[in-house]
Protein backbone atom coordinates (compact mmCIF):
# COMPACT_ATOMS: atom_id res chain seq x y z
CA UNK A 1 0.00 0.00 0.00
CA UNK A 2 1.55 3.01 -1.42
CA UNK A 3 1.96 5.84 1.96
CA UNK A 4 0.34 8.78 2.38
CA UNK A 5 3.61 11.25 1.22
CA UNK A 6 3.82 8.98 -2.00
CA UNK A 7 0.14 10.27 -2.46
CA UNK A 8 1.31 14.02 -1.56
CA UNK A 9 4.15 14.07 -3.66
CA UNK A 10 2.49 12.87 -6.74
CA UNK A 11 -0.52 14.99 -5.76
CA UNK A 12 2.33 18.04 -5.62
CA UNK A 13 3.84 17.17 -9.19
CA UNK A 14 -0.19 16.67 -11.08
CA UNK A 15 -1.34 20.46 -9.61
CA UNK A 16 2.12 22.02 -10.57
CA UNK A 17 1.53 20.34 -14.05
CA UNK A 18 -1.63 21.77 -14.55
CA UNK A 19 -0.67 25.14 -13.19
CA UNK A 20 1.75 25.20 -15.67
CA UNK A 21 0.12 24.03 -18.53
CA UNK A 22 -2.93 26.50 -17.65
CA UNK A 23 -0.53 29.37 -17.83
CA UNK A 24 0.53 27.69 -21.01
CA UNK A 25 -2.44 27.70 -22.63
CA UNK A 26 -3.11 31.50 -21.28
CA UNK A 27 0.19 32.86 -22.85
CA UNK A 28 -0.99 30.79 -26.13
CA UNK A 29 -4.12 32.45 -25.95
CA UNK A 30 -2.25 35.68 -25.64
CA UNK A 31 -0.01 35.44 -28.44
CA UNK A 32 -2.47 34.60 -31.05
CA UNK A 33 -4.78 37.87 -29.46
CA UNK A 34 -1.60 39.64 -30.12
CA UNK A 35 -1.39 38.79 -33.41
CA UNK A 36 -4.72 39.21 -33.97
CA UNK A 37 -4.20 42.81 -33.30
CA UNK A 38 -0.94 43.64 -35.20
CA UNK A 39 -2.45 42.56 -38.07
CA UNK A 40 -5.37 44.77 -37.56
CA UNK A 41 -3.55 47.83 -36.53
CA UNK A 42 -1.41 47.45 -39.61
CA UNK A 43 -4.65 47.20 -41.70
CA UNK A 44 -5.96 50.47 -39.93
CA UNK A 45 -2.43 52.37 -39.91
CA UNK A 46 -2.78 51.94 -43.58
CA UNK A 47 -6.14 52.92 -43.90
CA UNK A 48 -4.98 56.15 -42.42
CA UNK A 49 -1.95 56.81 -44.95
CA UNK A 50 -4.68 56.28 -47.77
CA UNK A 51 -6.43 59.17 -45.99
CA UNK A 52 -4.31 61.08 -45.84
CA UNK A 53 -2.90 61.41 -49.16
CA UNK A 54 -5.98 61.62 -50.69
CA UNK A 55 -6.73 64.85 -48.13
CA UNK A 56 -3.20 66.03 -48.23
CA UNK A 57 -3.21 65.71 -52.28
CA UNK A 58 -4.56 68.41 -53.27
CA UNK A 59 -2.96 71.05 -50.87
CA UNK A 60 0.78 69.35 -50.47
CA UNK A 61 1.52 70.65 -54.16
CA UNK A 62 0.35 74.20 -54.73
CA UNK A 63 2.65 77.19 -54.36
CA UNK A 64 2.49 79.67 -51.74
CA UNK A 65 0.16 82.12 -52.01
CA UNK A 66 0.65 84.90 -53.83
CA UNK A 67 0.66 88.57 -51.37
CA UNK A 68 0.47 90.85 -54.26
CA UNK A 69 -3.32 90.79 -53.71
CA UNK A 70 -6.01 89.85 -51.17
CA UNK A 71 -7.82 86.74 -51.18
CA UNK A 72 -10.87 86.23 -52.88
CA UNK A 73 -13.07 85.72 -50.00
CA UNK A 74 -11.64 88.39 -47.78
CA UNK A 75 -13.48 92.10 -47.42
CA UNK A 76 -11.49 94.71 -48.61
CA UNK A 77 -11.87 96.02 -44.62
CA UNK A 78 -9.70 92.74 -43.54
CA UNK A 79 -6.88 93.38 -45.36
CA UNK A 80 -3.69 96.01 -44.42
CA UNK A 81 -0.56 96.10 -47.16
CA UNK A 82 2.44 97.17 -45.60
CA UNK A 83 5.60 98.85 -48.08
CA UNK A 84 8.86 98.08 -47.20
CA UNK A 85 9.49 101.37 -46.18
CA UNK A 86 6.64 101.70 -44.11
CA UNK A 87 7.95 99.00 -42.18
CA UNK A 88 10.69 100.48 -39.98
CA UNK A 89 7.86 103.56 -39.26
CA UNK A 90 5.73 101.01 -36.72
CA UNK A 91 6.13 101.48 -32.72
CA UNK A 92 4.88 98.65 -30.79
CA UNK A 93 1.25 100.52 -29.36
CA UNK A 94 0.96 100.72 -33.36
CA UNK A 95 0.60 96.54 -33.39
Amino acid sequence: MASFQDFKDKALVGLFTFIVGMMWYDIKEMKQDIKTLVVSNTENKTRLDALERQVFKATAYRGPVPFDYPPKEAKIQQVAIVNKEEDDYFDQEDI
